[in-house]
């Protein structure tokens, strides 16, 4: 599950690794409740691009 750190934290299950504001990554879905109720993070929803929105970038 991807998610999106909303303050800076160490996340403890990853050797203290500094997790910035802004930050995304991937975690499992236990893990994610886990800093949801916490409050450090929240969910990223994956969009699929349609094939003429992702055209329309390309120019």
């Amino acid at each position: 599950m991807k998610v999106k750190a909303t303050i800076n934290f160490r996340n403890r299950e990853h050797n203290l690794k500094l997790r910035r504001k802004g930050e995304e990554f991937e975690v499992t879905k236990k893990r994610a409740e886990k800093l949801l109720s916490l409050g450090y993070v929240e969910k990223v929803t994956e969009t699929k691009k349609t094939d003429a929105a992702a055209k329309g970038k390309e120019k």
